[in-house]
């Protein structure tokens, strides 16, 4: 079954057998074994805003189209060259082969024309989509370090951009790879936890696009013949051997994860010969069953339900390279039945498992496994705890406890509110960034508009992010989409509302981090409607209430006064409430009677005064 969840699914059940095993790739990821490996697939859907969007048939068409032109006349006249590429291009036209068809063009027209053709530029301007989104998420937590793709787009590089707070410093933390030049003076230098280095081994469309209109017509044509499109090309990866031998060399000693692979487009059928040429150097020693936990073994995302035979060939090339051949009558396939524990498909017969379901859903089993293992009693949250209540281990299983999975499968077959891995999807709307960290930013910058995308790691803000988890595990998932994110919290078997009043016991609060507390004084961030904000501050050690008030003016029209709301705000620190509550499950209690005895000031009225010296 999945879980749906405004666009996008998460798988969790009834998959074929032994495909789908996230918690082994997770641990793959978790160990940083894992070299993403990126096809055309990963980005069809990737547009530009503006009506230009990628999908398998743009490149074939585009070129088709300028053939028809380029052959519609003078016809076949019986002469050995004309008939023969009219000839080549009918049957290239017939087999839509992208490779075929770019060599033409290639051979009549010449690079530019080529690249100008399939709009390669236009590739630089594609948004992210989730699946881009998703996996540099994994980056910034440490995990992977490294992506080889095949794609000329730029989706990879701005969702790189786009998740950090401060866009300036990406060129510090991503590097591109495009050549031997750019190898030897990059590749060694993104080492460090969170950065990246993008090993585009057919071409980069940014590169193109900085110099198509250049003056300098040779520096525009170099440009456009390193943009690897036909089959002569990909033969021989464009002369360019340090991209074979990254290839070769992460085959040896990394997970390859292959995504967007499948059809029998030249840049796969030579990745895969490529790969069969390293795996044959293989010493056949090994079981099928202890092949496939080889610390080299490839995984395969497939688009449908069955392999592609060049993703089987990988697999099958693999298995041929480890263990012996054995063989078995009657069911032949048995064989290679191991190696699909390293395979994610489509759950039935024609269902499709697309690269965004793919990637979050590996991204929440992996982020769920991060958060488990950062609340062990030796990490900084248990640290920050044992300061503060005797009963701090009682805390720890909280963060974890927000992403469990449903119990049941009727639970998975509801979007239930109580699931906290909403936190860790798109939007109804699909918009970014996710919920739980537009809530973190939200907390950090009150009151600042949301960027395009933000990701705050676990690993740089794990008490903040830990302790969050824990807060919104007791007091419930967000139900709004937007921040500022107001929770109700219910005092259980409670009387009387937050004034003491009878006939209600709910209190809406909202959390901050410490150091932006000062900002509300400044410009806060006021829910409509709400003349006092209560506030908590996370991971704050300061003792007692903070206290003041603020104000904010509102726009408008012309020769109309402008709306002016004054109010009080209240923040407790979150170390004062572990303390007071001691265990999770006396949190909402001790919450409500906290802000309880906050009671709001009566509305303020407006006394006419008189003209002046006179008496009111």
């Amino acid at each position: 079954m999945r879980l749906k969840v405004g666009r996008v699914r998460v798988y969790s059940g009834h998959q074929p057998i032994g495909c789908n095993n996230y918690d082994r790739l997770a641990d793959r990821i978790l160990r940083k074994s894992v070299v993403p490996f990126l096809g055309a697939g990963f980005s069809y859907g990737a547009g530009d805003g503006n009506g230009f969007e990628t999908s398998p048939n743009t490149m074939p068409e585009a070129l088709v189209k300028l053939l028809e032109q380029d052959l519609a006349d003078p016809p076949c006249d019986g002469q050995l060259p004309g008939c023969t590429v009219r000839e080549a291009s009918a049957k290239a036209r017939q087999s839509g082969s992208l490779g075929e068809l770019a060599e033409l063009v290639h051979m009549l027209r010449g690079p530019r024309v080529l690249c100008e053709t399939l709009k390669i530029a236009n590739l630089a301007t594609l948004r992210p989509l989730p699946s881009h989104r998703y996996l540099i998420y994994l980056v910034r937590e440490g995990l992977i370090r490294e992506i080889i793709t095949t794609n000329y787009d730029t989706c990879l590089e701005t969702a790189f951009e786009d998740s950090l707070e401060d866009p300036a410093v990406a060129d510090s933390g991503m590097a591109v790879v495009t050549s031997l030049e750019a190898y030897r003076t990059l590749a060694g230098c993104r080492a460090a936890p969170g950065q990246l280095l993008i090993y585009k081994i057919n071409g980069c469309a940014r590169e193109y696009a900085a110099v198509r209109h250049s003056c300098d017509q040779s520096r525009a044509e170099e440009a456009a013949r390193n943009i690897i499109l036909t089959e002569r090309q990909l033969q021989t990866f464009r002369q360019e051997q340090w991209a074979q031998d990254l290839l070769r060399d992460r085959a040896r000693t990394r997970n390859l994860l292959f995504s967007g692979f499948g059809s029998a487009e030249p840049q796969v059928r030579h990745t895969v010969l490529t790969l069969m040429e390293e795996f044959a150097d293989g010493q056949r020693v090994r079981a099928p069953d202890e092949t496939v936990d080889l610390p080299n073994a490839p995984f395969i995302h497939v688009h449908g339900h069955t392999l592609s035979f060049y993703q089987t060939q990988i697999l099958v090339g693999f298995l041929d390279a480890h263990s012996h051949p054995v063989r078995m009558r009657g069911r032949p396939e048995a064989r290679i039945e191991p190696l699909f524990k390293n395979v994610f498909c489509g759950a039935r017969d024609g269902e499709k498992l697309e690269a965004d379901v793919f990637m979050q859903t590996l991204f929440i089993t992996v982020f769920h496994k991060l958060v488990n293992a950062a609340t062990g009693p030796g990490q900084d949250l248990a640290l920050w705890l044992r300061s503060q209540t005797p009963a701090w281990r009682a805390w720890l299983p909280e963060p974890g406890r927000l992403l469990a999975p449903p119990e049941t499968e009727e639970d998975a077959r509801t979007d239930d509110p109580k699931d906290g891995r909403i936190l860790l999807m798109p939007s109804k709307t699909g918009c970014f960034p996710l919920p739980f960290w537009r809530l973190l930013y939200a907390m950090r910058f009150p009151g600042q508009p949301l960027p395009p995308d933000v990701y705050i790691p676990l690993r740089d803000e794990p008490v903040l992010v830990l302790l969050t988890m824990a807060f919104l595990a007791r007091l419930g998932v967000p139900q709004s989409q937007e921040p500022p994110f107001p929770l109700t919290v219910t005092r259980s078997g409670g009387k009387n509302d937050a004034h003491g009043r009878g006939g209600g016991d709910q209190v809406r609060i909202h959390l901050i981090e410490d150091a932006a507390i000062q900002s509300v004084f400044d410009t806060p961030d006021v829910p409509h409607g709400s003349r006092l904000i209560r506030l908590i501050a996370i991971p704050s050690r300061r003792p007692g209430l903070v206290e003041g008030r603020w104000q904010e003016e509102h726009p408008a029209d012309p020769g109309q006064p402008r709306r002016l709301r004054i109010g009080r705000f209240v923040v407790v620190a979150a170390a004062d409430l572990v303390r007071e509550a001691r265990v999770p499950d006396h949190l909402p209690d001790v919450l409500s009677a906290c802000f309880g005895a906050v009671r709001r000031e009566p509305a303020a009225r407006f006394t006419r005064l008189p003209p002046s010296g006179g008496s009111p």
